[in-house]
């Protein structure tokens, strides 16, 4: 009687593992069995979730550890979301770059025929993501204002939703325009 489960990466492998796969960079033996770890882990999670027919949401976390994330979430996709979405990858749009991901991501999934999960959330890391953008004398990964932020976010709901034949849209949103949008 479960409606769905979320669960974050981080909870399965360490931060510093995700840092060197999200810099692609070689991994030591012992790193390697460490990721493969994860992998078999997360794959344990969905093939359980699978087979009790329970949505899977994987949290997005913070933008220097997210491809490895991201990954994941898209081979546990093409795994499992072959009569429809399973597993789902969380999307924060309060990131310059995640409308453009979540559209790259859905037609990925197109090509390759599998149902596309996608949880659509703002986010939950701006201070944290500025801060160290700063520190780190990038540009900074997320939108310069809040409207901006709702208006990729709008537009992440609206692509959703004309894509339901083959995307299923979860929103994570407290913005009352948004839901009623929705």
């Amino acid at each position: 009687h479960i409606p769905f489960t979320v669960f974050k990466v981080t909870g399965l492998a360490s931060f510093g593992l995700l840092e060197k796969l999200n810099r692609k960079e070689t991994l030591s033996e012992g790193e390697a069995r460490a990721f493969q770890q994860v992998r078999s882990r997360v794959n344990e999670i969905c093939a359980k979730a699978s087979s009790c027919s329970v949505p899977v949401l994987i949290d997005a976390e913070e933008t220097w550890i997210q491809d490895p994330i991201d990954n994941l979430a898209y081979e546990m996709m093409e795994r499992y979301n072959k009569n429809r979405a399973i597993v789902f990858n969380t999307f924060q749009l309060y990131r310059t770059d995640t409308l453009e991901n979540l559209k790259v991501a859905f037609q990925e999934a197109s090509k390759k025929g599998y149902y596309f999960g996608a949880k659509l959330v703002r986010g939950a890391y701006m201070e944290k993501e500025r801060d160290r953008a700063e520190d780190m004398g990038h540009v900074s990964p997320i939108h310069p204002t809040k409207a901006a932020s709702d208006n990729a976010f709008n537009e992440a709901l609206e692509f959703g939703m004309q894509n339901l034949e083959r995307m299923s849209v979860m929103c994570g949103s407290h913005n009352e325009y948004s839901n009623h949008l929705l």
